[in-house]
């Protein structure tokens, strides 16, 4: 074991949270200034409870180093995580993910700046491992809320006194029909299909986030007309582009969906696993989609095929087979060939986030993936006001691809906008 790392080593990282310790995602949003709170007030609220914030929730502390090539984590003294370093007050607000140290410092930062218009901008930014694409916003509201309140909210502290990590026991998270079963490879995985779909990119890969805004009412109305979903008109969207970009030669191939599932919303999820916050929650499920004869049809399928597979357990064993990425006993990497791959197999990603910050404004969310591994998809969030849709892809794709990414989207926003 390596002496030199600063901190207490904690454990090795299970093959979820170190296969996405180089994954980062950025949120951000714009709050009105408030007048009874000043920005220098906000700024010093936070650094009134920084000390208790890092006491309560020690997960704020952790970061993750390499030992003979393996991540490990490691919690570090508060001592060791000074404010000025991981809550910034910068000048000039924007989106890109700040370069984070992940051997350093704990693995997150948060940006605030004052803007025009009388707002304060709050981004913040963290490796995958951490959060999730849900908990980021979760804990973007939490600063938020300790800037302008000066207190912890009751919804966060729900997840105090948690374990401080789950690596290698993602089992004891769900029920005895998870915790019990022998994990085994997913089925869905067998199902895949050996193939090149995608144009080719160099790597390594830099990435671009592309974010396009929508009224959020016409489509919110769109989906309770037909019991349709932000999910299923997402999973519509990759599904076709796909498709039109291969000019009918695939028409016949049925393709695998990658869409994440929250685990701690499942059936399956314990009662103190539900309350939990850090580190990514997301199962993999694959939903096998055919080509329908049009859109509306598309969507249908995407929405049914997607309640069959969500009402299995896959995605939580999903969740619990990709822990033995890391092989705990003989300290090495293990990854199977059939591995659900976007360069090897029929498949394409697809994720509704759902309703995020709520009364906020400017939203934005980044998703820079592994530079070494290639990563193609779509989500999207709402506010209750604005639907987004981000679009991720290498910089270097072509751009006829991306041109009928784009069409897709906007095919299935004209569909919603002239339904009466």
């Amino acid at each position: 074991m390596n002496n030199d790392i600063k901190g207490k080593i904690i454990c090795l990282a299970d093959g979820i949270d170190s296969s996405s310790n180089d994954e980062w995602v950025t949120v951000a949003c714009s709050i009105k200034n408030n007048q009874k709170v000043s920005y220098n007030d906000m700024v010093n609220n936070l650094k009134l409870i920084y000390k208790e914030l890092l006491t309560r929730f020690p997960q704020f502390r952790l970061k993750l180093s390499v030992i003979n090539n393996l991540r490990y984590w490691v919690l570090l003294d508060i001592e060791d995580c000074p404010f000025e370093e991981l809550i910034k007050t910068v000048g000039l607000p924007n989106d890109k993910i700040p370069e984070i140290p992940i051997d350093e410092l704990p693995i997150w930062r948060l940006n605030i700046t004052e803007v025009e218009d009388n707002k304060v901008r709050f981004l913040f930014s963290c490796s995958h491992s951490l959060i999730d694409g849900r908990s980021v916003f979760t804990i973007l509201e939490l600063f938020i809320n300790i800037a302008e309140n000066n207190k912890i909210s009751e919804d966060f502290l729900k997840a105090e006194n948690l374990p401080l990590t789950n690596s290698f026991k993602k089992k004891e998270l769900f029920t005895k029909e998870i915790c019990e079963e022998d994990i085994k490879i997913p089925d869905s995985w067998k199902k895949l299909q050996k193939c090149k779909l995608y144009p080719e990119v160099k790597q390594p890969y830099h990435f671009i986030n592309i974010q396009h805004d929508f009224d959020y009412a016409p489509v919110s109305k769109f989906n309770r007309k037909y019991n349709f979903t932000c999910q299923a008109l997402m999973m519509a969207i990759a599904e076709r582009t796909l498709r039109k970009y291969h000019k009918g030669k695939i028409d016949d191939l049925p393709l695998a969906i990658l869409c994440p599932a929250n685990t701690r919303l499942s059936k399956y999820a314990t009662e103190n696993y539900k309350k939990g916050i850090f580190f990514n929650a997301a199962g993999h499920q694959l939903i096998f989609i055919n080509r329908q004869n049009s859109l509306m049809e598309d969507i249908k399928h995407c929405k049914e095929e997607l309640i069959k597979v969500s009402n299995t357990n896959e995605s939580c064993v999903a969740f619990c087979y990709e822990e033995g990425f890391v092989d705990k006993v003989k300290k090495e990497i293990k990854i199977d060939e059939e591995t659900p791959n976007f360069l090897d197999h029929n498949l394409v990603y697809a994720n509704n986030i759902g309703k995020i910050c709520v009364g906020r404004e400017d939203i934005t969310i980044r998703y820079i993936p592994n530079e070494n591994e290639c990563f193609i998809g779509s989500f999207c969030y709402n506010n209750g006001k604005t639907w987004s849709v981000i679009s991720v892809y290498p910089d270097d794709i072509e751009k006829e691809f991306v041109n009928i990414m784009n069409e897709s989207l906007i095919e299935v926003v004209n569909l919603i906008k002239n339904d009466k």
